[in-house]
C-alpha cells in the first residue's frame, strides 16, 4: 500500500509539533512542544520540508543526489534543488532495501530558517528489523548558545572613526617591551574594541532593517514632495543603507570564510547559508569513548580535552637512539646565518601581506585583516616583537596559546580519532613562524613533495601512475606496492627526534633554539560545539595550522625517506622492477607514503622490520587497519595471504586511491570516475585532477552536461530549454561566449603542460619518463611504444602542438640539433634535409665555445650554415627552454589553451555586454538578448510551444520587436532616455555609442539602452508571473535608481558621464567631473663617490616602427664621461628600451668603468631584467643584459621621464644621425650640454599628471 503523510513541527516561535494529515499507515497522532521534546521515532518513511519555520516529513520515491542509490542509476533530484533546503542526516546512507537494491527514500530536509534557531536537529538512521525501511530517529538536543568570543570584524574598517579609535588606544603609554609590549597592547585594544563595537555598531542585522525602513520613508517623501531637500535626504539614507549592507556582507563573508568567491553582486544570503551549513556539520551530538556513549554537552567537552591532552602529552621516545648517520649535512653556514639574521621591517611586512586576510584568527581574535588595515599604527610594535624573539626572548603564554578546531574526516563522526585537529594560532605568532619557514625546502628529499615550493602534488600522482603501470612487470618475486597510513602523524612528532634530525642536517644551535621556542611553548584549548574547554601544555606533536609545522614534519619524516633509500641501497634485490635503469623506492607527500618493492617474502620481511624500527625510534605509528598492499598479478593467492600476515595490512581495492586520485592502470572506464562526478555535484572540481588523469570523453560530456544544466536551471527530469549551444557558450567573452572552457580543451592544455614539464627535466617523474620511453632519442620524434602508460600516450597526442610553442636558448648545447627549435624559423628538420645521425646534439657543432663553420657546412647548405652562426651562444651556462606564447617564457595553461583551441571572430558588442558598470546578471541577460535567446511568446511558438500570445501592456502579439521596441511602455521609456541623451534613432543600438566604437572604459550613455531592455524584461516577467502591470514611469524610475545606486557605490564614476552631464542633471544626479592635477619635482641625482651613472632611453615612432636609442654616462660630479646614440631600425618601444640599456652597458664595459648605476625611465624594461622569465622575442637582448648586470654588479633603478632628459634628448636626436655615434668631452655641446649643467646643479624638472575624478 502506498503511504502518504505529513508531519509539521510547529511554528518557529511557539515550537509546537503535531501530525497534520494522516492515513491508515500512521502510527498515531502526536502533539508536543519543542521545549519538552527530546526525541521521537518515525517508524514509517517520511520527507521533511520547512518553509517559514515549518517542517514536513515525506516518503520520497525518487533518489535525490548522486551516491544515494546503490545497485541502479540515480534518477530525479528536483525535490532538493527546487526548494531552499539543507540536508542534515547522519549515520548510514541508505534507508530502504529489497536486498538487491539500496536506496535512500526517507529523509529530513531543513530550510534556511532553521539555521537561526537556538536548537539543532539531528536525524539518525536506526537499524532495520522487520521492515524494509530504517526507522528514523529525529532529536532536538538541548543546546545552550555559547558566549561569543572576540573576533576582529572587517566591517569595522569601513567606519570613519575606526582608525582614530585604534590609534588613540594603541598609543597609550606602556612600560613593557618587545613581545610583552605587543601582547599587552593587543589585550588592551581588544577590550576597547568590544566596548566600541557595542556603542557604535550594536546589532548589525537590526541596523540593516532600520536603514531599509529609513530609505523607504525617504523614497516615499521624495515621491510626495520632490524638492532639493528631500532629494538630499534620500541620497543620505541611500548612502547609509549601502554602508550597512556592505558591513553585513563583510560580517557573513568573514564567518563563512569563502575565499574562492570574488566581489560581485551582494552575497549576504549565500554567506549566511554557508555559516549555517558549517555549524550543522561541525555539531557533535555524541561521542563513543571506551565503549561508552557520551551525549551530554559537558561530558563531550571533558572527553575531548582528555583525548587531545593524552595525545599531545603521551609517552616520549629516547631520541639518542635515533640513527642520524643516514642524513646528509645540507645546511651551509651561509644558510644558518641567513636563518638566524634579524629580519628587516620590509621582510616582516611582506610576510603579513602574504597571508590570507580571511583566514581564521587565533585565540586573541585579531586576524590578518587587522594587521594589514592598521599596519601604520601597529607595524613598529610588531617589528620590535619579532626582533625581541630573534634576540632570544621567550614567547608569552597568551601569544603561544592555540585553539584546536575539530574537522570531521568522515560523515557522522562519533569518535575523536575521526576528527582532524586544526590549530588556530595567533597571527602575532604566525608572523614569526612564517619568517622561518621560507628556506627550509632545500634540505627535503627529492621523493618528498609535500609543502615544498617548486614541487607539486601532481608530480607524486604522475609518478605513482607510472610505477603502478609497471606493477605487472615480469620479475622474480613480482612487484609489490605498500600504501602506508600514518596514525596522527603531526601529533606524534617527538621533539627530541626532530631536533636531532635538524642538527644532523646541519642547522646551527641558534636556529634550533628558535624552533625549540616555537614548538615547546604551545598551550592548547579545544573548541567543542562553539565552547572552549581546557588549557594544557603539549609535550610532543606539531600544530596543524602553524606555517612552519609542515616543514618541521617533513624534516622529522626524513628519517623514513632516508632510511628507505639506505635499505634499498643495502639490498638491491628489493628494487621494484620498471624496465629502466632508474629505480624508485618510495613516494611521500607529507604523511602519505607509498613504498615500491619486490614482492618476495624476504623483501617484505626486511621492509616490515625497517618500519617497526622506524616506529620505535621516531614515535610514529603506522595504522595497519588503514594501510594496504597491492600485489602484481604474478603473486599467488598463497603469497598474498603471507604478505598480509607479515605486514598486518589488508589487500587493497583497485583502483588504488592516492592523494584523492584513482591510480588507474589499463583501460579507463566511466565507473572509475564516479567520485569525480560526485565532486561536481557537490560544487567541487579540483583542476589538478584533469592534469593527472584524462577521463573518457563520455565522462567529460557528463561533466559538461551537469554544468550546462546548472546554468540553465535544469533539475532532474525537469529539463529546461538550453537556449544556446554549449559549444557557443564555451568561447571567450570577446568572441561571443561566456568565458567558460570546454573540458576537452582544458584537458589538452593540461596535457601540454605535462609535456612542457617533461621537457624541463626538473622532476623525478620527468626523468623517469625520459629514461623509460626515450633513452638517447629526442623526445620530439620518439615513437610510441605499445606498452606505454596512459600518461605518456596522452602527452604524445599533444606533443606536436606543444613542440611548436617551445623555444630554446643555446647554452652548453645539450639540445637536438635537428629537432629542437633554437632558431626563429623553427627546427632545422622542418626546412632542411637531415644529414647524418638524427639525434646529434648542438654541442657537436661547437668548437672552443663558438660555431664550427667547417662542421656546419658538412650537413647544411652554405646559406643555412651562415644563418646558424648568427645564433648567439652561452657555452658557460645551461640551455634554457622557453614557452614562446608568453612574454616571460613561462608556461601558462591559458596560453596553451589559446594555442590549442580554434579561435572565432571577435564581437564588437562584447565590450559593452561585459561592461564593469553592469551587474553580471544584466550582462548575461544582454548576452542572450543580442542572440534573441529569450523566452518571448513568438520565439516559444517557433520552438513548438503551443500558447496564446498577448502583450502584457496592450492587445498585440508579444513578439521580440514589440516587447522591446514597439509596445506603448517601451516607446515611452525609449523616448524619454533618447531625448535625455540626444539619440534620435534609439532603435539602432549603435546610435548609443559615444564614438565610432564601444568604449572599453565604460559610459553611462552606452549602458542605458541595455538597462532599458533589462527593466522592460523584468517588468514583463512581473506582469506575467506576479500580475503587476507594466508602467513606463516605474521603469524610468528603476533605471534612474540603478544609476544613482551605481554612483553611490562607486561603480559608476563621474568620468562615465562625460558628454551626458545634462542627462544626469535631468535625472537629479549630481555629477562633478574633476580632473586631478598633480605637480611634483623630479631631480636627477649624482652617483656616489666612485660610481658612474648610466642613463638610457629608447623610442619608437610608430611602435613598432623606426626606433632609436640614447645612453649617457656621468661621474660623481655630474660631468659627462661618454654618450652614445644610434638608430636601431624597425622595432617596438620595449625593444628600443632594452637595446638602449644593452648599448649603454657595453659602452661602460668597453671603457672599463666599474660601479655602474643604471637608470631608465622604462619600468617594463627594468621588470624584464629583474625577473627570471625570458621573452622569446627579446631573448638575446635580455640574456646579454643580465649577464652584464650580474658580472659587473650593476645597480638598476627607475627615474621618471622628466629626470631622464639627457638620454631622452639623445634618443630623439638619433634620427638625424646615420648609424651610431659616440661622444665625449668637447663633443657634448648645445642643448645636451645645457641639460647636463641643469642636472649637475640639481635643478628640478616639473612633472605634471592628471587623473579624471
Amino acid at each position: 500500500m502506498e503511504r502518504e503523510g505529513v508531519w509539521e513541527f510547529g511554528d518557529a516561535e511557539e515550537g509546537f509539533v503535531s501530525e497534520t494529515t494522516s492515513s491508515s499507515e500512521f502510527l498515531s497522532s502526536v502533539g508536543a512542544y519543542v521545549s519538552t521534546l527530546g526525541a521521537f521515532f518515525a517508524a514509517v518513511p517520511f520527507f521533511y520540508d520547512c518553509d517559514s519555520g515549518l517542517c514536513q516529513v515525506y516518503d520520497v520515491r525518487e533518489e535525490l543526489i548522486m551516491g544515494e542509490l546503490g545497485g541502479a542509476e540515480a534518477r530525479g533530484r528536483q525535490i532538493v534543488a527546487s526548494g531552499r533546503r539543507l540536508q542534515c542526516f547522519v549515520r548510514g546512507r541508505y534507508t530502504w532495501t529489497n536486498n538487491r537494491v539500496w536506496k535512500r527514500l526517507d529523509r529530513v530536509l531543513l530550510s534556511p530558517s532553521w539555521g537561526s534557531l537556538d536548537f539543532t536537529v539531528r536525524l539518525e538512521h536506526l537499524s532495520r528489523a522487520a521492515s524494509d525501511h530504517c526507522p528514523l530517529l529525529v532529536e532536538f538536543p538541548g543546546f545552550q548558545k555559547p558566549r561569543a568570543s572576540f573576533r576582529f570584524q572587517r566591517m569595522w574598517v569601513r567606519h570613519r572613526d575606526f582608525m582614530q579609535t585604534v590609534r588613540l588606544n594603541w598609543c597609550l603609554p606602556s612600560v613593557a617591551q618587545g613581545l610583552q609590549r605587543l601582547q599587552m597592547k593587543l589585550r588592551r585594544l581588544k577590550e576597547h574594541l568590544k566596548w566600541w563595537n557595542m556603542e557604535v555598531f550594536g546589532n548589525i542585522h537590526d541596523r540593516v532593517l532600520q536603514a531599509e525602513e529609513s530609505m523607504a520613508a525617504a523614497e516615499h517623501a521624495y515621491d510626495r514632495d520632490p524638492t532639493a531637500q528631500s532629494r538630499t535626504h534620500r541620497s543620505e539614507c541611500q548612502a547609509h543603507l549601502f554602508r550597512v549592507l556592505d558591513m553585513e556582507e563583510d560580517f557573513w563573508k568573514q564567518r563563512a570564510a569563502i575565499r574562492w568567491m570574488g566581489e560581485g553582486e551582494r552575497n549576504t544570503k549565500f554567506f549566511h547559508s554557508t555559516v549555517q551549513k558549517k555549524r550543522a556539520v561541525s555539531r557533535i551530538f555524541r561521542i563513543w569513548e571506551e565503549g561508552q556513549c557520551l551525549d551530554q554537552p559537558e561530558r563531550i567537552r571533558e572527553s575531548g580535552v582528555r583525548y587531545f591532552q593524552e595525545l599531545l602529552t603521551g609517552e616520549t621516545v629516547d631520541s639518542t637512539a635515533v640513527d642520524t648517520d643516514l642524513i646528509p649535512t645540507l645546511v651551509s653556514t651561509e644558510d644558518n646565518l641567513m636563518l638566524a639574521a634579524l629580519p628587516s621591517a620590509e621582510e616582516v611586512k611582506q610576510v603579513v601581506w602574504s597571508m590570507c586576510q580571511d583566514s581564521a584568527a587565533g585565540p586573541d581574535g585579531f586576524s590578518v585583516a587587522f594587521y594589514r588595515a592598521c599596519w601604520e599604527i601597529v607595524g613598529e610594535d610588531v617589528l620590535q616583537a619579532v626582533l625581541d624573539f630573534f634576540r632570544g626572548a621567550e614567547l608569552p603564554r597568551g601569544m603561544a596559546s592555540t585553539t584546536i578546531v575539530l574537522i570531521p574526516k568522515v560523515d557522522s563522526a562519533q569518535r575523536w580519532r575521526d576528527f582532524r585537529p586544526i590549530s588556530l594560532c595567533n597571527v602575532s605568532y604566525k608572523i614569526i613562524s612564517k619568517l622561518m619557514a621560507s628556506v627550509l625546502g632545500k634540505v627535503i628529499s627529492p621523493a618528498q613533495s609535500g609543502f615544498v615550493p617548486g614541487r607539486l602534488i601532481s608530480d607524486n600522482i604522475l609518478m605513482a601512475q607510472e610505477l603502478d603501470h609497471k606493477l605487472n612487470y615480469h620479475i622474480r618475486g613480482g612487484n609489490l606496492i605498500l600504501k602506508l597510513d600514518m596514525a596522527k602523524g603531526y601529533d606524534r612528532v617527538q621533539w627530541g627526534v626532530l631536533f636531532r634530525v635538524m642538527a644532523a642536517f646541519g642547522f646551527s644551535e641558534a636556529v634550533i633554539a628558535f624552533i625549540r621556542r616555537c614548538v615547546t611553548s604551545s598551550w592548547f584549548s579545544v573548541l567543542v560545539n562553539g565552547q572552549l574547554s581546557g588549557f594544557f601544555r603539549s609535550q610532543r606533536g606539531l600544530r596543524q595550522g602553524d606555517p612552519i609545522s609542515p616543514f618541521l614534519f617533513i624534516l622529522a619524516a626524513e628519517l623514513l625517506s632516508r632510511g628507505i633509500e639506505a635499505l634499498f641501497a643495502a639490498y638491491p634485490g628489493m628494487a621494484y622492477a620498471t624496465g629502466c635503469d632508474m629505480r624508485v623506492s618510495h613516494l611521500a607527500y607529507a604523511d602519505d607514503v607509498v613504498i615500491f618493492l619486490n614482492g618476495s617474502l624476504d623483501c617484505v620481511r626486511r621492509g616490515k622490520e625497517f618500519l617497526d624500527r622506524y616506529e620505535a625510534q621516531s614515535g610514529q605509528a603506522i595504522n595497519a587497519e588503514k594501510s594496504s598492499f597491492f600485489p602484481s598479478r604474478c603473486i599467488s593467492d598463497r603469497r598474498r595471504q603471507q604478505i598480509a600476515a607479515v605486514t598486518g595490512f589488508g589487500l587493497g581495492e583497485r583502483p588504488m586511491l592516492y592523494l584523492g586520485v584513482p591510480i588507474i592502470s589499463g583501460n579507463k572506464r566511466t565507473v572509475h570516475f564516479a567520485p569525480l562526478l560526485a565532486k561536481i555535484q557537490r560544487n567541487s572540481l579540483p583542476v589538478y585532477l584533469l592534469q593527472v588523469i584524462q577521463p573518457p570523453l563520455e565522462v567529460l560530456r557528463k561533466l559538461e552536461g551537469v554544468v550546462a544544466s546548472f546554468f540553465w536551471s535544469s533539475v532532474g527530469h525537469d529539463r529546461k530549454v538550453h537556449w544556446v549551444a554549449w559549444r557557443d557558450i564555451c568561447r571567450p567573452k570577446q568572441e561571443g561566449g561566456l568565458g567558460i572552457r570546454r573540458l576537452s580543451e582544458v584537458g589538452a592544455a593540461l596535457s601540454m603542460k605535462l609535456w612542457f614539464r617533461f621537457r624541463e627535466q626538473c622532476t623525478q617523474w620527468a626523468r623517469f619518463l625520459r629514461r623509460s620511453y626515450c633513452g638517447t632519442v629526442d623526445p620530439g620524434v620518439v615513437t610510441l611504444r605499445s606498452n606505454a602508460s596512459p600518461s605518456w600516450r596522452r602527452m604524445i597526442q599533444t606533443r606536436a602542438v606543444a613542440e611548436r610553442q617551445i623555444g630554446w636558448i643555446i647554452g652548453q648545447g645539450h639540445l637536438s640539433f635537428w629537432h629542437d627549435r633554437w632558431m626563429e624559423r623553427g627546427p632545422l628538420s622542418e626546412w632542411c634535409t637531415v644529414q647524418g645521425p638524427p639525434d646529434v646534439r648542438v654541442d657537436r657543432f661547437l668548437a672552443d665555445g663558438s660555431w664550427s663553420q667547417e662542421i656546419l657546412q658538412r650537413v647544411l647548405p652554405s646559406s643555412v650554415a651562415e644563418e646558424v652562426t648568427e645564433v648567439q651562444l652561452r657555452p658557460e651556462e645551461e640551455d634554457v627552454m622557453l614557452w614562446r606564447p608568453t612574454r616571460d617564457g613561462r608556461f601558462t595553461t591559458r596560453s596553451a589553451w589559446e594555442a590549442y583551441r580554434t579561435a572565432h571572430q571577435r564581437e564588437d558588442v562584447a565590450i559593452v555586454t561585459w561592461s564593469r558598470l553592469l551587474l553580471p546578471t544584466i550582462s548575461v541577460f544582454i548576452w542572450r538578448f543580442f542572440r534573441r535567446r529569450l523566452p518571448v511568446d513568438v520565439i516559444l511558438q517557433q520552438r513548438g510551444v503551443c500558447l496564446a500570445s498577448r502583450c502584457q501592456c496592450c492587445e498585440a502579439v508579444e513578439s521580440w520587436e514589440h516587447l522591446f521596441y514597439g509596445s506603448p511602455v517601451a516607446g515611452e521609456v525609449w523616448g524619454y532616455f533618447g531625448h535625455l541623451f540626444g539619440v534620435g534613432s534609439w532603435r539602432v543600438m549603435e546610435r548609443w555609442r559615444v564614438g565610432t566604437a564601444w568604449s572599453s572604459t565604460g559610459s553611462v550613455r552606452e549602458i542605458t539602452p541595455i538597462l532599458i531592455c533589462w527593466f522592460l524584461w523584468t517588468a514583463r516577467n512581473d506582469s506575467k508571473h506576479r500580475g503587476l502591470r507594466p508602467e513606463g514611469q516605474k521603469i524610468i524610475r528603476q533605471i534612474t535608481q540603478y544609476l544613482r545606486v551605481g554612483m553611490a557605490s562607486g561603480i559608476i564614476k563621474p568620468r562615465h558621464w562625460r558628454g551626458a552631464i545634462s542627462a544626469a542633471q535631468a535625472m537629479g544626479i549630481q555629477v562633478r567631473i574633476r580632473t586631478l592635477h598633480t605637480v611634483s619635482a623630479v631631480h636627477w641625482r649624482r652617483p656616489d663617490d666612485g660610481w658612474f651613472k648610466l642613463n638610457t632611453d629608447g623610442c619608437s615612432r610608430g611602435n613598432p616602427s623606426e626606433s632609436s636609442y640614447g645612453a649617457i654616462v656621468r661621474d660623481q660630479s655630474g660631468q659627462v664621461v661618454v654618450a652614445r646614440q644610434g638608430v636601431l631600425g624597425e622595432g617596438s618601444n620595449i625593444r628600443a628600451e632594452l637595446m638602449a640599456i644593452l648599448r649603454g652597458l657595453e659602452l661602460c664595459v668597453d671603457r672599463q668603468l666599474s660601479h655602474i648605476w643604471l637608470e631608465s625611465d622604462s619600468l617594463v624594461a627594468l621588470h624584464i631584467i629583474r625577473s627570471s622569465g625570458i621573452s622569446w622575442e627579446f631573448q638575446e637582448e635580455i640574456l646579454r643584459i643580465r649577464r652584464l648586470v650580474r658580472q659587473h654588479g650593476v645597480r638598476c633603478t627607475h627615474i621618471y621621464r622628466e629626470g631622464n632628459a639627457a638620454a631622452d634628448f639623445l634618443a630623439n636626436q638619433a634620427y638625424q644621425v646615420e648609424g651610431e655615434r659616440v661622444m665625449e668631452g668637447q663633443e657634448i655641446v648645445g642643448l645636451l650640454l645645457g641639460i647636463c649643467r641643469m642636472d649637475r646643479l640639481g635643478l628640478p624638472y616639473i612633472r605634471s599628471s592628471c587623473k579624471p575624478g
